[in-house]
């Protein structure tokens, strides 16, 4: 008896003795809520692969780093207990070690921490919880990206996805216990931001908050263990910690839509379904569960049990190929459309969206389709482009309907192949082709050289995919001789420097152009030997009736590359992509090998006669000159000198980029910017950059004095001469003649300066023009202040529009509904339904790209496909959206010219060309002033060209249906055009030979309507 009490003495005492060794050498925080944990031990960073073929950071089971347990040699990740000092050594030949970090700020920020901390990395954090007795707490995590936490050895939470670091956005129980209690942290990171917030927090204050700012977090996870079925709903919601517990019900349902099972648990608990017997083949798995506030949340997931009975086959081919993505569609309309005769009928066009899982990768470039129970079911595979990066390609457009338990193979490029040839097929067979020569020529030819039988013997994927390209681009040889090729690409194909010359062939460079509209074709140039420089001379273009098209309205631009060191997501490429065009001043100096690209670039006047042009290109070098023809179509209609789409672009020059300048000279070079906003129809935030409203205080009490002089007369040049459709007013001050922001006295004084402001521009014809764009991209626990800065708003001055950018939950977002009234979704953000409600109210609604979304979706980057920065403008008049903002053109922190990747401050990667679509006018900074405009982009004009083709779709949507038959054509084809060019956000068209069709037709139309026609 005596001895096992000296026995458990001594374990006791060395139990404490052992605590505090390690207290002394690890941090230990106490327990106290709202305060954030800023000491750590820290270690890292350890490296953060992704899966064979997948390019993108997507934090998920393709992100390995997250998974691999770095600390296993020290005792692993739930039995580490490590020590300043400590070294780990993860098998990669390179020691870490643990190090101590005090935090100045609240977030534990990675980037400081760790120099090499960009390109996919994870690190830990590790700490002691002090604790004075046994309890139950609430534990507060927001991290960027993905986080794991242990506390006494046991994984306690596990959220991989990508976000950035919000406070408190993950917050659960933990359970400690009396004494220390060692709590671990993982972090992983792809590109920009990483770290972690972790504080104790107060339950009911995170309960009270939830109530304004409902967790919408419900999605439905699961694994398979032991011939069952685990499953949660909500895992990560904040409502878990609602007391009593709120419940979740699943079901587990067949293809018949026949409830097999059904289990329910508290949040944050999970269920079990047995597979005991279960039928080979796709169920699908509902979830719901109600909050005490009404709010039901219902989703769905889906599993596929035993072999799979579809394989999509690409071959080993595929398997090589540094993107590799195969995504299944459905059509969203299915549920929603319950009558068959529309579905079935030849002219619905369905609504597709792609499905969250349902592909299993086999190896060997096999690939099982498990969503058989979707039909039909589209699928699309991610091929190389014809010239530079990858694209998306259909298999079938009309989708498949797999029915037969039968094993089935599809040979995935050979189903392409067709697919593309019975599009081409079905437009040349409509009866219905537009009146456009070369384009004729074009789908016929491509048509011929790809013949439906084929030559004998097995045609190899590098075929395949040769044939594909052939009936997915639009670049042509136009002539040859023994010094060089020169060959035709229309503006929405990027022309690869090493490309081959095309196999297919036109006799002249064509062009389709409507009047007071720009668009340019590519004159592409490969050397058979050296060429030094050349000299190239556009002649005037005549028609057959004598009119003159003048030479000087062409303008030729030589195409630079820029080098994708990482690229933006999977449809870039490592390699030199075509974007700034250099205005030719004389000569084009050739200083490197491969492809030399001319941007031709014509402006038609809306005073030049409508017709077919025909002129020369001449092209001449040392010992050689080649003339080649060129063709214009001159369509009768004029496009309005303003833009319908209101735009919003940040334009913030950064002069030292224009050497060493005088205030004069800034506003002279600042000018030069706006000249080219308004060539490429886009409207600056602050036209008035240098011709601010200016006032004082007078008088007791003090009332605003304001003098428009300077602002008037800027913004008579750029709002009334330039049309430029819309500028912001400006920020919220902080303070007011000495009063901070929402006091009372404030309140008056800013009342006082902006209903003068509103009045003004009222009565100078710009209030329509006027947005209040002060707060961006605000995080929920902004919401409350943000709402109070709308307010004020509303109030001082109701007539001015309130914009806001939304970027953390589908928008516009109840909270604001009622203060703002100009919506400003980030693209994935869109909510089409409330959107389309608060226009129905007469409220704005545009949206952005940044650095994000990502691919599917279409984006202003460097390395997307040429037709992405058009295509954009397509959807949104599909979408009826008003406008669209971006945040800058201008953003130089790293020179432009050299490094396409645009990096924050913080070594955050926003994308290749994020924030910059101009250049600045030197390759280098330079020491002498340099008083010119910015070099344009291959994106901008596309951009330009996106904007232009809306205005010609505006027509078609305008016209009353009532002018029969012209006004039922004309809402007919706008439809076809926009639901065959873009069937929803994420799923569009990048093929050229469709996107020329449906504008040669738009356009085709448009010049018959306003001419009078019916």
């Amino acid at each position: 008896m005596q001895k096992s009490f000296y026995f458990i003495s001594f374990i006791c005492l060395m139990g404490v003795f052992y605590a505090n060794i390690f207290a002394e050498t690890a941090p230990v925080a106490s327990i106290q809520e709202g305060v954030f944990i800023k000491e750590w031990l820290v270690c890292g960073p350890f490296p953060n692969p992704l899966k064979e073929g997948v390019v993108e950071f997507r934090h998920d089971e393709t992100t390995l780093g997250f998974y691999i347990d770095y600390l296993a040699k020290a005792g692993g990740e739930s039995n580490i207990i490590p020590e300043e000092g400590m070294s780990i050594d993860p098998g990669d030949g390179i020691t870490r070690v643990w190090k101590k970090y005090t935090s100045s700020e609240d977030y534990i920020n990675f980037n400081k921490v760790f120099d090499d901390n960009q390109g996919g990395k994870v690190a830990y954090a590790f700490c002691y919880l002090k604790s004075d007795t046994d309890k139950e707490v609430v534990l507060g995590i927001g991290s960027n990206d993905g986080v794991r936490v242990w506390l006494n050895g046991e994984l306690i939470w596990d959220n991989h996805c990508p976000r950035g670091a919000m406070i408190d956005e993950d917050c659960f129980n933990i359970s400690l216990k009396t004494g220390l209690n060692p709590l671990l942290i993982k972090v992983d990171q792809g590109f920009g931001n990483w770290g972690f917030y972790a504080r104790v927090v107060n339950r009911e204050e995170v309960l009270k908050k939830l109530k304004e700012l409902p967790d919408l977090r419900g999605d439905i996870t699961y694994t398979v263990e032991n011939n069952s079925l685990r499953a949660w709903m909500a895992r990560h919601s904040k409502y878990r910690l609602l007391e009593p517990p709120v419940q979740y019900t699943l079901q587990l349902l067949n293809a018949n839509n026949e409830v097999l099972q059904t289990a329910s648990a508290n949040l944050g608990q999970s269920v079990t379904f047995s597979l005991e017997g279960l039928a080979e083949g796709p169920y699908r798995i509902e979830g719901k569960f109600t909050i005490p506030d009404g709010i039901t949340m219902e989703k769905q997931s889906f599993y596929y049990h035993g072999k799979p009975t579809v394989i999509v086959n690409l071959g080993e081919f595929y398997e090589k190929l540094p993107n590799k993505r195969i995504e299944l569609l459905f059509d969203r309309n299915q549920d929603k459309l319950k009558d068959s005769e529309i579905l079935k009928s030849s002219e619905y066009m369905p609504v597709l969206e792609p499905v969250s899982g349902g592909i299993q990768e086999l190896g060997g470039g096999k690939y099982a389709i498990l969503r058989t129970d979707l039909s039909p079911l589209w699928i699309r595979i991610l091929l190389p482009a014809p010239g530079l990066g990858y694209e998306w390609y259909m298999l079938n457009d009309s989708g498949y309907k797999f029915e037969s338990k039968e094993v089935q193979e599809i040979d995935a490029l050979s189903e392409v192949e067709k697919n593309l040839r019975s599009r081409l097929s079905n437009v040349l067979e409509s009866g219905n082709f537009p009146n456009s020569e070369w384009l004729f020529q074009s789908y016929s030819q491509r048509l011929m050289l790809t013949p439906i039988r084929q030559a004998k013997g097995e045609v190899s994927p590098e075929e395949r995919l040769k044939k594909i390209h052939r009936l997915s681009s639009l670049k042509a040889k136009i002539a040859e001789n023994d010094s060089m090729a020169v060959w035709f690409s229309p503006a929405i194909e990027k022309v690869g420097k090493e490309e081959p010359v095309p196999d297919c062939s036109l006799e002249y460079f064509p062009l389709d152009i409507a009047r007071n509209e720009y668009e340019a074709f590519q004159v592409v140039i490969s050397p058979k030997g050296t060429i030094s420089s050349l000299k190239v001379n556009i002649s005037e273009g005549k028609t057959k009736d004598g009119y003159t098209l003048p030479a000087e309205q062409f303008k030729v631009f030589e195409v630079n590359y820029v080098p994708i060191h990482t690229v933006s997501d999977y449809y870039g490429d490592l390699k030199e992509y075509p974007d700034p065009i250099v205005p030719v001043k004389d000569a084009v100096n050739v200083s490197s090998g491969g492809n030399i690209v001319l941007w031709v670039r014509l402006y038609v006047g809306k005073g030049q006669p409508p017709g077919i042009y025909e002129g020369k290109i001449q092209i001449n070098s040392v010992g050689l000159n080649l003339e080649v023809p060129y063709k214009v179509q001159i369509f009768n209609y004029v496009l309005p000198p303003y833009t319908s789409t209101e735009t919003a672009y940040g334009v913030s020059p950064d002069y030292s980029w224009h050497g060493p300048l005088t205030d004069d000279q800034k506003k002279e070079v600042f000018d030069l910017y706006m000249k080219t906003c308004m060539e490429y129809r886009i409207s600056p935030y602050t036209p008035h950059a240098f011709a601010p409203i200016k006032w004082t205080f007078e008088g007791t009490p003090p009332e605003a004095v304001l003098d428009f002089t300077e602002f008037d007369k800027a913004m008579e040049k750029y709002l009334n001469q330039y049309n430029f459709n819309a500028f912001n007013v400006g920020g919220l001050p902080s303070e007011l003649n000495g009063e901070p922001r929402y006091s009372k006295e404030y309140n008056r004084l800013f009342t006082s300066i902006y209903s003068q402001v509103q009045e003004h521009l009222r009565e100078k014809g710009w209030l329509h023009k006027a947005y209040w764009y002060w707060v961006d991209e605000p995080p929920p626990t902004d919401y409350p202040e943000v709402k109070k800065g709308m307010e004020l708003l509303q109030s001082a001055c109701p007539d001015i529009r309130r914009l806001l950018t939304c970027n953390q939950e589908p928008a516009p977002v109840p909270y604001f509904w009622g203060v703002v009234n100009l919506w400003v979704p980030i693209f994935n953000m869109y909510e089409e339904t409330r959107a389309q409600w608060r226009q129905s109210l007469g409220e704005s609604v545009w949206w952005y790209v940044c650095t994000a979304p990502r691919a599917p979706y279409a984006n202003n980057f460097v390395d997307h496909p040429a037709i992405n920065h058009r295509i954009r403008f397509w959807q949104m008049d599909k979408y009826h959206l008003d406008g669209d903002l971006f945040w800058s053109i201008t953003y130089w922190l790293q020179n432009p010219w050299e490094e396409a990747m645009s990096i924050g401050t913080d070594g955050q990667r926003w994308g290749n060309g994020d924030g910059r679509m101009l250049y600045p006018p030197r390759r280098e900074k330079p020491t002498e002033p340099i008083i010119e405009p910015p070099v344009p982009s291959i994106r901008l004009e596309c951009l330009r060209d996106g904007l232009e083709d809306r205005e010609s779709l505006l027509v078609l949507e305008r016209v009353d249906a009532r002018k029969a038959p012209i006004g039922v054509l004309a809402r007919k084809e706008r439809a076809e055009a926009l639901n065959r060019l873009s069937s929803s956000i994420k799923v569009y068209e990048q093929n050229p030979l469709l996107f020329y069709y449906y504008r040669t037709k738009i356009m085709n139309l448009v010049a018959r309507i306003l001419q009078g026609g019916s």
